[in-house]
């Protein structure tokens, strides 16, 4: 997966505390799109995706603002976004002390998320596993905060690896619960790196300039 280091004042309304110079290594400043798994098999259909902020620091307490968004359609009927997570790669990391603040997801969990192993850091009504009630129903969206607690103040932020849990899907023939894994955008595509986006405005400048080029010959000849 590519990493990107991005100032926290980049995109999209990362504010940190004055006195911060924090770094993400991860783009997360853009919102994470999550396709759905479910017996490990791709399904279409099932789809979420979080807007994450951060929000400065308390202490060695990173704080995080969170939106949620159910956004599965057809040919999925009803589902449940039960939980999300990710890694926590940066030194200094506890679990002990992180903690659900606000929002539908009241625990905080290790994880243990199968298909896709262990995680460090899941927000959760019940376990990272599934089970419980609570969640985001399809077409619903929820709005949380929390803290990741780490043993001295951070430089730079590395949170890689995100995923949400699905239970209570309708629509699907391999199952009633399952996984997200981050993709690139909506669609399940890959967002052209830096240079490729460079390369592909200078080769439309040249196709341009070759048809003005060729329709200038055209009149001429006329």
């Amino acid at each position: 997966m590519r990493h990107l280091l991005l100032p926290v004042t980049a995109a999209l309304a990362f504010l940190s505390a004055p006195a911060s110079a924090l770094t993400f290594v991860e783009d997360v400043a853009q919102p994470l799109f999550f396709n759905g798994i479910v017996e490990g098999v791709t399904t279409p259909g099932l789809t979420a995706s979080i807007q994450l902020t951060f929000t400065g620091f308390s202490g060695n307490d990173a704080l995080f603002s969170y939106t949620l968004e159910n956004t599965s359609s057809a040919p999925i009927t009803g589902s449940r976004v039960s939980g999300f997570g990710f890694n926590v790669e940066s030194a200094g990391f506890t679990l002990a002390g992180s903690q659900a603040l606000t929002g539908p997801f009241d625990q905080v969990d290790s994880g243990n998320v199968p298909q896709l192993g262990s995680r460090d850091f899941c927000l959760t009504g019940n376990n990272c596993a599934g089970g419980g009630g609570a969640g985001v129903l399809l077409g619903d969206s929820a709005n949380g905060t929390f803290s990741l607690r780490f043993a001295a103040p951070l430089a730079t932020l590395d949170l890689r690896d995100f995923y949400v849990r699905y239970q209570s899907i309708e629509g699907s023939p391999d199952g009633t619960s399952g996984v997200g894994v981050q993709v690139r955008d909506p669609f399940g595509g890959v967002i052209p790196e830096p240079a490729t986006w460079a390369m592909m405005i200078a080769g439309f400048g040249l196709v341009g300039a070759a048809l003005r080029r060729r329709d200038g010959i055209a009149r001429a000849s006329a």
